[in-house]
C-alpha cells in the first residue's frame, strides 16, 4: 500500500506505449459510453500508442499535452479492430 508520501517516479507517455504497461484506468474516462456505476469503476487497460502533442478537452477546456492510446481486453474481445481511448 502506498502511503501519501511515497514518491511514484512517472515516466514519459512514449516509454508506457513501447513497454505496453498496463494501468488502472476510471470509467469517467470513457465519457458518455458507460453507465454512472460503471464509471466509478477501475478498469485494467494496457497501453499501445503515444502523442507527444495530443489535444484533450472540449473547446473551451482545451489543452494539449502527451497522451497514452490504451486498449481494455474486453473492448478487444468485443471488436477486434477497437481503436482504443486517450487518455
Amino acid at each position: 500500500m502506498l502511503s501519501r508520501f511515497t514518491l511514484i517516479k512517472q515516466y514519459p507517455a512514449k516509454e508506457q506505449a513501447e513497454l505496453k504497461v498496463r494501468v488502472n484506468v476510471p470509467g469517467s474516462w470513457f465519457g458518455g459510453q458507460l453507465t454512472p456505476s460503471e464509471r466509478g469503476v477501475l478498469y485494467e487497460c494496457e497501453a499501445f500508442d503515444s502523442s507527444e502533442a495530443h489535444e484533450f478537452g472540449s473547446d473551451r477546456s482545451k489543452q494539449i499535452c502527451p497522451g497514452i492510446k490504451f486498449l481494455s481486453e474486453s473492448d478487444v474481445f468485443d471488436e477486434p479492430q477497437h481503436q482504443g481511448f486517450w487518455g
